[in-house]
């Protein structure tokens, strides 16, 4: 895992704009952040069945 995370750290961006940057989590906040991302899934299939759809940020 370090050799891979070490070849992509010195791996082009796009359009070689932004260095990369990672960020390896394990155990509980792994966890949190799969549940966190099926929520955000849920949400997106939710949203294909909508006519008006609006962000507030």
């Amino acid at each position: 895992m370090v050799t891979i995370l070490l070849a992509a750290n010195i791996a082009p961006s796009a359009m070689n704009h932004k260095p990369w940057e990672f960020l390896v989590v394990s155990g509980e906040k792994l966890q949190e952040m799969k549940a966190s991302y099926e929520q955000f899934l849920n949400m997106i299939q939710e949203i294909r069945f909508l006519s008006v759809f609006q962000v507030i940020y």
